[in-house]
Protein backbone atom coordinates (compact mmCIF):
# COMPACT_ATOMS: atom_id res chain seq x y z
CA UNK A 1 0.00 0.00 0.00
CA UNK A 2 1.15 3.31 -0.90
CA UNK A 3 2.15 6.25 1.18
CA UNK A 4 -0.43 9.62 1.14
CA UNK A 5 -0.05 13.00 2.28
CA UNK A 6 -3.17 15.39 1.98
CA UNK A 7 -2.37 18.87 1.55
CA UNK A 8 -5.07 20.73 2.88
CA UNK A 9 -5.25 24.82 3.57
CA UNK A 10 -5.00 28.48 1.66
CA UNK A 11 -3.01 31.36 0.51
CA UNK A 12 -3.82 33.41 3.25
CA UNK A 13 -2.01 36.95 2.44
CA UNK A 14 0.88 38.73 1.93
CA UNK A 15 2.79 41.51 3.34
CA UNK A 16 5.72 44.26 2.25
CA UNK A 17 4.74 44.87 -1.28
CA UNK A 18 3.83 48.16 -1.12
CA UNK A 19 0.29 50.12 -2.57
CA UNK A 20 -0.02 48.06 -5.65
CA UNK A 21 -2.89 45.12 -6.68
CA UNK A 22 -1.36 42.23 -6.45
CA UNK A 23 -1.81 38.61 -8.41
CA UNK A 24 -0.48 35.27 -7.47
CA UNK A 25 0.22 31.90 -9.23
CA UNK A 26 1.61 28.83 -7.48
CA UNK A 27 2.20 25.20 -8.08
CA UNK A 28 3.12 22.58 -5.99
CA UNK A 29 5.57 20.49 -7.30
CA UNK A 30 6.84 16.53 -5.88
CA UNK A 31 9.52 14.16 -7.51
CA UNK A 32 9.45 11.88 -9.73
CA UNK A 33 8.05 8.94 -7.33
CA UNK A 34 4.93 11.25 -6.43
CA UNK A 35 1.70 10.93 -7.93
CA UNK A 36 -1.17 13.42 -7.57
CA UNK A 37 -5.06 11.12 -6.77
CA UNK A 38 -7.38 13.86 -6.40
CA UNK A 39 -6.96 18.01 -6.47
CA UNK A 40 -5.37 20.72 -7.93
CA UNK A 41 -1.83 21.28 -7.90
CA UNK A 42 -1.58 24.70 -9.26
CA UNK A 43 -4.12 28.04 -9.05
CA UNK A 44 -4.29 31.60 -10.07
CA UNK A 45 -5.36 34.08 -7.43
CA UNK A 46 -7.81 36.87 -8.05
CA UNK A 47 -6.32 40.15 -8.21
CA UNK A 48 -6.82 42.00 -4.39
CA UNK A 49 -6.07 45.50 -3.42
CA UNK A 50 -4.13 46.22 0.10
CA UNK A 51 -5.76 46.32 3.00
CA UNK A 52 -5.14 50.01 4.62
CA UNK A 53 -6.44 48.89 8.20
CA UNK A 54 -3.94 45.55 8.13
CA UNK A 55 -1.41 46.43 5.56
CA UNK A 56 -1.89 43.02 3.73
CA UNK A 57 -3.13 41.75 0.76
CA UNK A 58 -5.10 39.00 1.48
CA UNK A 59 -6.83 36.42 -0.82
CA UNK A 60 -7.81 32.87 1.28
CA UNK A 61 -7.20 30.95 -2.08
CA UNK A 62 -7.93 27.62 -0.82
CA UNK A 63 -5.81 24.42 -1.55
CA UNK A 64 -6.52 21.33 -1.54
CA UNK A 65 -4.38 18.37 -3.00
CA UNK A 66 -3.72 14.48 -2.22
CA UNK A 67 -0.59 12.62 -3.18
CA UNK A 68 0.26 8.77 -2.99
CA UNK A 69 4.30 8.69 -2.62
CA UNK A 70 6.43 5.30 -2.77
CA UNK A 71 9.47 7.44 -1.01
CA UNK A 72 9.87 10.14 1.38
CA UNK A 73 12.44 11.66 -1.89
CA UNK A 74 10.81 14.53 -3.70
CA UNK A 75 8.82 16.25 -0.30
CA UNK A 76 6.69 18.67 -2.04
CA UNK A 77 7.37 22.56 -2.45
CA UNK A 78 5.18 25.14 -3.03
CA UNK A 79 6.79 27.48 -5.81
CA UNK A 80 5.23 31.14 -6.39
CA UNK A 81 5.24 33.90 -8.65
CA UNK A 82 3.82 37.51 -8.08
CA UNK A 83 2.26 40.16 -10.26
CA UNK A 84 1.49 43.25 -9.55
CA UNK A 85 -1.23 45.73 -11.00
CA UNK A 86 -0.26 49.40 -11.47
CA UNK A 87 -2.68 52.10 -11.56
CA UNK A 88 -2.91 52.06 -15.25
CA UNK A 89 -3.90 48.67 -15.44
CA UNK A 90 -0.25 47.45 -16.37
CA UNK A 91 0.77 43.98 -15.33
CA UNK A 92 4.19 43.67 -13.90
CA UNK A 93 6.20 41.01 -12.80
CA UNK A 94 7.33 41.07 -8.88
CA UNK A 95 9.39 38.07 -8.36
CA UNK A 96 9.72 34.50 -7.28
CA UNK A 97 9.45 32.35 -4.29
CA UNK A 98 9.59 29.02 -2.97
CA UNK A 99 8.93 26.96 0.26
CA UNK A 100 8.93 23.47 1.54
CA UNK A 101 5.72 21.97 2.77
CA UNK A 102 6.12 21.07 6.31
CA UNK A 103 6.15 17.80 7.90
CA UNK A 104 3.02 17.37 10.05
CA UNK A 105 3.46 17.09 13.65
CA UNK A 106 1.54 14.42 16.04
CA UNK A 107 -1.44 15.74 15.95
CA UNK A 108 -2.15 15.03 12.70
CA UNK A 109 -0.16 11.95 12.19
CA UNK A 110 -1.97 8.75 10.60
CA UNK A 111 -2.60 7.37 13.88
CA UNK A 112 -4.80 10.25 14.39
CA UNK A 113 -6.39 11.56 11.31
CA UNK A 114 -9.69 10.88 13.06
CA UNK A 115 -9.37 13.27 15.47
CA UNK A 116 -7.25 16.04 13.46
CA UNK A 117 -8.74 19.43 13.75
CA UNK A 118 -8.38 21.58 10.52
CA UNK A 119 -8.24 24.52 12.54
CA UNK A 120 -4.35 23.90 13.23
CA UNK A 121 -2.85 25.69 10.75
CA UNK A 122 0.92 25.33 9.82
CA UNK A 123 2.24 28.48 9.11
CA UNK A 124 4.31 28.60 5.57
CA UNK A 125 6.00 32.11 5.02
CA UNK A 126 7.67 32.24 0.98
CA UNK A 127 10.22 34.90 0.74
CA UNK A 128 9.86 36.34 -2.42
CA UNK A 129 12.88 37.62 -4.93
CA UNK A 130 13.54 38.50 -8.54
CA UNK A 131 16.20 38.59 -10.02
CA UNK A 132 18.45 41.54 -11.28
CA UNK A 133 20.96 42.37 -14.08
CA UNK A 134 23.94 43.23 -13.01
CA UNK A 135 26.83 44.99 -15.25
CA UNK A 136 29.85 46.00 -13.80
CA UNK A 137 29.10 49.38 -15.31
CA UNK A 138 27.87 52.08 -12.17
CA UNK A 139 25.99 53.63 -15.00
CA UNK A 140 24.91 50.91 -17.16
CA UNK A 141 22.72 49.57 -13.88
CA UNK A 142 21.08 52.87 -12.84
CA UNK A 143 19.97 53.07 -16.71
CA UNK A 144 18.34 49.85 -16.20
CA UNK A 145 17.06 50.48 -13.03
CA UNK A 146 15.17 53.70 -14.06
CA UNK A 147 13.57 52.10 -17.10
CA UNK A 148 12.60 49.38 -15.22
CA UNK A 149 10.72 51.90 -12.46
CA UNK A 150 9.39 54.04 -15.66
CA UNK A 151 8.58 51.64 -17.80
CA UNK A 152 8.33 48.32 -16.04
CA UNK A 153 9.40 44.75 -17.30
CA UNK A 154 11.28 43.37 -14.25
CA UNK A 155 13.89 40.64 -15.72
CA UNK A 156 12.77 37.24 -15.45
CA UNK A 157 14.31 33.43 -15.11
CA UNK A 158 14.34 31.58 -18.72
CA UNK A 159 14.15 28.13 -16.89
CA UNK A 160 11.86 28.75 -14.31
CA UNK A 161 13.08 25.49 -12.60
CA UNK A 162 15.80 27.22 -11.25
CA UNK A 163 13.50 28.51 -8.86
CA UNK A 164 12.68 25.11 -7.01
CA UNK A 165 16.44 23.52 -7.77
CA UNK A 166 19.70 24.60 -6.30
CA UNK A 167 21.28 24.02 -10.11
CA UNK A 168 22.76 26.49 -11.17
CA UNK A 169 20.84 29.39 -8.79
CA UNK A 170 24.47 30.92 -7.21
CA UNK A 171 24.66 32.87 -9.86
CA UNK A 172 22.03 34.85 -10.03
CA UNK A 173 22.09 38.59 -8.52
CA UNK A 174 18.88 38.83 -7.13
CA UNK A 175 16.44 41.28 -4.69
CA UNK A 176 14.51 40.51 -2.09
CA UNK A 177 10.90 41.40 -2.11
CA UNK A 178 7.38 40.68 0.16
CA UNK A 179 6.33 37.66 1.72
CA UNK A 180 3.93 35.39 1.23
CA UNK A 181 1.62 33.80 4.53
CA UNK A 182 0.36 29.96 3.35
CA UNK A 183 -1.64 27.99 6.45
CA UNK A 184 -1.95 24.21 5.39
CA UNK A 185 -2.70 21.09 7.16
CA UNK A 186 -0.60 18.10 6.61
CA UNK A 187 -1.84 15.05 6.87
CA UNK A 188 0.34 11.67 6.07
CA UNK A 189 -1.10 7.54 5.65
CA UNK A 190 0.73 4.34 5.42
CA UNK A 191 3.90 5.91 5.42
CA UNK A 192 5.02 2.81 8.71
CA UNK A 193 4.67 0.79 5.40
CA UNK A 194 7.60 3.08 3.53
CA UNK A 195 9.53 2.66 7.62
CA UNK A 196 9.30 6.09 8.11
CA UNK A 197 7.86 7.89 11.19
CA UNK A 198 6.40 11.26 10.38
CA UNK A 199 5.97 12.17 13.86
Amino acid sequence: MAAEVFILGCLDHAKDFGEEDLLVSFEIICGPLWEQVTGTNAAQTSVTKKNPYSGFHTWLHPIDVHYSAQCIQGWPKIVTRVWQIDKYGRKDFVGYGMAHVPLPTPLTSASQISTTRLAMNSIVKVEVWKPMRWTQSFWTNAVQYLRQVVMGGAPRLKNDSLVHTSEGRYKLYSSSGGTLIFKLNVLCKNFGNLAIAVE
